[in-house]
């Protein structure tokens, strides 16, 4: 098991630490090389800061002890001064705090062909040895203590995480939450963990000789869940002691009335924590890589502000974000939280030449795309933010959860269709986003369809893509639809595209083939509820109609553009089927606030402002609750949620941090046409080459100037013109899907 304590002491050490650094590493060389001997001189080293001593024989084994990031730069100079003090040919070991592993391979190899060996003993050399020899040990443990226990206290925690909440406890509770994760393989509550969590951040400093009273640790917790009921929180903070101190962890002290952690328990908890910190420092640390790349000019104190700053954004918003999931569970509303509500902070935080735009896309590739690391520590974070929040409203937090569409039915909209397609072109299965949230939904017990409305949407929507990759890119008005912004993305060329298409459709049978692939790739029926919605009050139908509507017409008088008023009610009529006929599905009664069975999961925004506007027009008592859900809702529950198999933790672990798909919403044709001639010029390569080649190139061109990222169906910054499409394709003109 990696030694977390002491990966951490060696990321905290600075360049003023280096007499630390040095002692440390020669306690860990001489197991090894008995003759080490230090160099080390005030009048000058020559080059080295230790040697190996063999009597009678040349020295030819040298050490260099150093803690800069700038590792080649010292490198290359220790050679330089060795070659120029001693023999050309040498062996030189380069002892590093820091993490440089296979970065170094070139450099190796360049020295190996000078007829010089370079070793190079880096931070992950110290940590698999440190549990090898007892004097190494003691070395190891030492150093944590000076740079490592200090920052793992209450105190020490408090500057460097949880940094949208506002004091120690509270900042040290959530990252106890994170650590105890929920223990679904042995079936433990979540109540249980979390209650458990909470018990131990409240003990996070205590020892046998430090010692808390009951009564302390009581009010310790309930300070972090003001809003509770103080008589049941007191019951469950006094059973998390009863089950944390019968099995160890935490012991009682019953003369005293008082309780520790256990030594055993310190230990774990320092390692674990120890790592969350780590984590954190990489997290920061890509944050300032990013925004270098971004503006390379920028000075260091510049980028570390910059990065600071969009860490406590990120923290912020998924405070906001546990709070909005926590309020939807015990109110049966379901709001909608966008990454694209973090604007307003971002745009504080640019600074020139970086705009609010790219700051936000920095945010999105971190949630998105992060490496496997990073990607468990976010989902941890993301999940401890949201059951803080929670907790906050209620105490009993499993039975909240398992109210939820337990074995429930969920309509699905285009808009969360078209990205299960276009993920079809991803080759990371990492970054198939929704085709995980769905698989790992359908493996949670709930039933998935969609109404014949949606499979209309979808193949006219395929179509206008097809339409637009048989046309110049000149004489396309507008940015490109959503799958073909995807595709073109990919890599892929135009000519193809109808080949791609035909595994979701062929030409004589469109409507059954879609069906079939999403019942047999997806687990999706098609079910109509257009009878079922024909049920419902005439008033209630009347005002969902006008709602959608006035939306689809607002949203294209935003464009400036005409628009046929029979497409609007096709559209409007498509909504209305799946909003009103899942209502009436659902009928008059709920077990709790979010006790519905059936729900209509969308990523249209207009579809969260549907509650209040049947409010204002049919009043409270007559208004249902909206079956509106959005997918980020759904990655929150499915991730609190009790799996039912292997299959679904491991679905768990891959569920996106944020399910919010706007990568490919609102291609500038531009773009489209920078693919285009790419491709061309790479015209003669290995088909795989070309299309990496023109993914890294739009990559490049996207990162650096930052596109316009918005909704799939947001109203407000829509901006596409309609497209004729010949009249056997055109069964609506347009889904609203793509946009600025």
């Amino acid at each position: 098991m990696p030694d977390e304590r002491l990966d951490l002491a060696l990321r905290e050490i600075g360049p003023a630490d280096w007499r630390y650094f040095e002692k440390f590493a020669a306690e860990f060389l001489t197991v090894d090389y008995p003759s080490l001997r230090t160099t080390a001189s005030m009048s000058g080293d020559k080059g080295r800061d230790g040697q190996l001593y063999a009597p009678n024989e040349e020295l030819e084994t040298y050490i260099q002890y150093s803690v800069t990031r700038s590792w080649s730069t010292k490198i290359k100079s220790t050679v330089s001064d060795l070659s120029g003090n001693f023999s050309s040919k040498f062996r030189l070991i380069y002892v590093t705090n820091q993490q440089i592993g296979p970065d170094a391979d070139d450099l190796v190899m360049s020295e190996r062909l000078a007829g010089r060996e370079l070793d190079i003993r880096d931070r992950s050399w110290f940590v698999d040895r440190s549990r090898t020899h007892e004097q190494r040990i003691i070395a190891a443990d030492e150093l944590a203590a000076r740079f490592v226990d200090p920052l793992l206290s209450k105190h020490g925690l408090s500057p460097i995480v949880a940094r949208a909440l506002g004091h120690d406890e509270a900042k040290v509770a959530l990252v106890h939450l994170a650590l105890e994760g929920i223990d679904r393989e042995t079936g433990q509550g979540l109540s249980k963990s979390a209650f458990e969590a909470l018990v131990r951040s409240a003990l996070h400093d205590t020892s046998a000789d430090n010692s808390l009273p009951e009564r302390e640790i009581i009010e310790i917790v309930m300070g972090l869940l003001p809003a509770s009921d103080h008589v049941q929180i007191e019951a469950q903070i006094k059973s998390a002691l009863t089950r944390l101190s019968r099995k160890g962890p935490v012991k009682h002290m019953r003369k005293e009335g008082a309780y520790h952690l256990s030594h055993s328990e310190q230990q774990r908890l320092q390692a674990e924590t120890a790592a969350f910190v780590s984590s954190e420092q990489e997290l920061l640390a890509e944050l300032q890589q990013s925004a270098s790349l971004l503006a390379p000019s920028l000075g260091k104190d510049a980028l570390a502000k910059m990065a600071n700053g969009l860490r406590e954004v990120l923290d912020q918003w998924l405070l906001k974000r546990g709070e909005n999931f926590s309020s939807a569970i015990t109110s049966g509303r379901v709001g909608l939280i966008s990454l694209e509500n973090l604007e307003l902070s971002l745009e504080r935080l640019a600074v020139k030449p970086i705009t609010k735009d790219q700051l936000l896309d920095v945010l999105r590739d971190h949630l998105e795309s992060p490496s496997q690391a990073l990607g468990d520590h976010l989902q941890r974070l993301a999940s401890a933010y949201t059951l803080f929040a929670f907790m906050r409203q209620t105490s009993d937090v499993q039975k909240a959860v398992l109210a939820v569409f337990t074995g429930g039915e969920i309509w699905l909209d285009t808009n969360v269709l078209l990205p299960l397609l276009a993920e079809t072109l991803e080759t990371d299965p990492r970054r198939r986003y929704f085709t995980t949230l769905i698989a790992a939904t359908r493996d949670s017990g709930a039933r998935l369809h969609v109404t014949d409305g949606v499979v209309e949407e979808v193949l006219t929507h395929l179509a206008r893509s097809l339409s637009c990759a048989r046309t110049l890119s000149s004489e396309w008005t507008g940015p490109a639809p959503y799958v073909f912004g995807a595709y073109s993305l990919s890599g892929r060329s135009r000519n193809d595209m109808f080949n791609w298409l035909e595994s979701f459709r062929g030409p004589d049978y469109p409507e059954d083939d879609l069906a079939s692939y999403l019942l047999e790739e997806h687990g999706i029926s098609v079910v109509d509820l257009s009878e079922k919605a024909e049920t419902a009050d005439s008033t209630l139908r009347a005002a969902v109609q006008e709602f959608w509507i006035h939306t689809h017409e607002g949203r294209r008088k935003l464009r400036g553009q005409e628009y046929d008023p029979m497409l609007v009610q096709r559209l409007a009529g498509h909504d209305v089927d799946s909003v009103v006929g899942v209502m009436q599905l659902r009928g008059s009664s709920s077990v709790g606030p979010m006790g519905y069975q059936h729900w209509w999961l969308t990523l249209d925004r207009a579809a969260f402002r549907l509650d209040k506007a049947l409010k204002s027009s049919l009043g409270v008592e007559n208004t249902p609750k909206s079956p509106a859900l959005n997918p980020d809702f759904l990655v929150e529950l499915l991730r609190l949620r009790p799996v039912r198999s292997a299959v679904a933790r491991d679905l768990q672990v891959s569920l996106p941090v944020v399910a919010d798909i706007a990568r490919f919403a609102g291609i500038p044709m531009a773009v489209i046409e920078e693919a285009d001639r790419i491709r061309a010029s790479l015209h003669g390569l290995n088909e795989r080459v070309t299309q990496r080649r023109v993914r890294e190139h739009l990559d490049k061109i996207r990162w650096h100037h930052g596109d316009r990222v918005v909704d799939m169906m947001g109203m407000e910054k829509a901006a596409e013109d309609l497209i004729s499409l010949p009249d056997e394709d055109r069964v609506i003109a347009d889904l609203d899907i793509v946009v600025d």
